[in-house]
């Protein structure tokens, strides 16, 4: 992953010791850019970071549920381009399908795209359900500290690698949060742990707007599906 500190606007706080790098965006971004990454890309960036910091406080187990879990590469840049491309994808798909119903005269054709629609509409329903399953799982880790501090010390997220020497310099921490990690601290062998701090702009950015996404394909599937009915009832009654 990308080096990135946790920088800070009090000078005494610039650098934490012991912190991590690793690759999480520092800012809150406009929602554009999520639906312009699409739902698979921006969660899969959530699964990503708790299965990595997973294995890093000694988890070894991955958390499941992925939306496409038939690609092994989608960590990667070929991965990514997959997410998006399928995203992309899904969007056109029920003007084509539109398309085909009324450029072909033939029932089967139109039944054929009605119950690919039909498809559709039952796999984005089940991409859903995995997203609020895996935003459920990441809710409960307790590594994943979410804030109520919109901004603080210049960042909106981050990483970090937390001893108790340092833990009552992160500011941001609730009595409850730091009083856990204090707990688990004294448990761990190594005296470290590593930590996910994330606003509400993380949350909604990887878990918020992928579903908004979702329920997008999902009308304009729903919004097709009654065009080619229409289209297959008009063609049925003047046959």
């Amino acid at each position: 992953m990308s080096s990135e500190s946790c920088e800070g606007k009090s000078e005494s706080i610039m650098y934490l010791p012991g912190s991590s790098e690793h690759d999480i965006e520092a800012k809150k971004k406009s929602r554009l850019f999520s639906f312009l990454y699409g739902p698979y890309k921006q969660h899969h960036h959530l699964v990503k970071c708790v299965n990595q910091i997973r294995k890093e406080n000694g988890v070894f187990s991955e958390m499941r549920g992925r939306i496409f879990c038939l690609f092994p590469i989608h960590n990667g840049k070929i991965g990514s381009i997959i997410e998006q491309s399928i995203w992309l994808l899904n969007i056109i798909l029920p003007v084509i399908f539109i398309l085909v119903a009324c450029l072909c005269e033939t029932d089967t054709v139109m039944c054929i795209c009605s119950v690919a629609l039909c498809v559709l509409i039952a796999c984005h329903a089940i991409t859903v359900f995995l997203v609020l399953h895996n935003s459920k799982i990441a809710r409960r880790q307790w590594f994943v500290k979410k804030v109520d501090l919109q901004n603080y010390f210049g960042r909106e997220n981050c990483i970090l690698e937390v001893t108790l020497d340092i833990i009552d310099t992160v500011q941001f921490l609730s009595a409850s949060q730091k009083s856990d990690i204090i707990a688990r601290l004294a448990r761990n062998q190594g005296n470290k742990l590593t930590l996910i701090i994330c606003t509400k702009s993380y949350w909604s950015s990887r878990v918020l707007d992928p579903l908004l996404c979702l329920m997008l394909l999902i009308i304009l599937c729903l919004a097709a599906l009654i065009v080619n009915v229409d289209i297959l009832r008009k063609h049925y009654f003047m046959t």
